[in-house]
């Protein structure tokens, strides 16, 4: 049985990569491999015109330079799909919440894409594992345009060096809660 939850989401993502033989993979990242690839937006995958998992990426937005990795990536039937696995432990009603959390990073993914395949995509998918439940994140022009200005800000608060303090219910899914970040301790929900 996985504890490191860490260790867990990368033995996932390498199992779905393929870089990860299913003979040493644990049982239930065995199990969330195969709801993704029997669930449709595994089958789209498999079906692609193009597909590309794990990519790194740096690219500069308006001077900034911004790097990350896609989860997966791929064309089908004319669409470019962006999706990013999670392997969060949530139940059907905390994905929502949870989406929210990650909507700026699939906005960026998709701005890496489209720089990386000169085409703009269509569709952003968070796909969280444990549940099996997809989430479609607005990839729309303006969406993009928000992003782009949220990186903006962040990188103008670290030039400033000033980070305000925005507690809520997410940070408890943050390793830093309770240990390097002030934030005070919340009650368990």
């Amino acid at each position: 049985d996985q504890t490191d939850p860490s260790e867990f989401g990368r033995e996932v993502h390498a199992l779905l990569a393929g870089d990860l033989s299913p003979d040493t993979a644990a049982p239930e990242a065995l199990r969330l491999a195969a709801a993704f690839h029997a669930g449709d937006w595994g089958r789209r995958a498999a079906l692609a015109d193009r597909v590309e998992r794990e990519q790194g990426f740096l690219i500069s937005l308006d001077g900034r330079l911004v790097s990350g990795q896609i989860d997966l990536w791929f064309r089908h039937d004319g669409e470019t799909v962006v999706l990013d696995y999670k392997t969060d432990a949530v139940s059907a009603e905390q994905v929502p919440g949870r989406a929210a959390a990650y909507e700026l990073q699939l906005r960026l993914y998709a701005l890496a894409v489209e720089r990386l395949a000169a085409t703009p995509v269509d569709r952003a998918i968070l796909y969280f594992l444990r549940p099996n439940i997809p989430v479609e994140v607005a990839v729309d022009p303006a969406a993009l345009a928000a992003a782009r200005l949220r990186v903006e800000e962040l990188f103008q608060a670290q030039d400033r060096l000033d980070f305000p303090l925005r507690t809520g219910p997410h940070c408890r899914f943050c390793p830093h809660f309770g240990a390097l970040c002030p934030a005070p301790r919340m009650p368990d929900p």
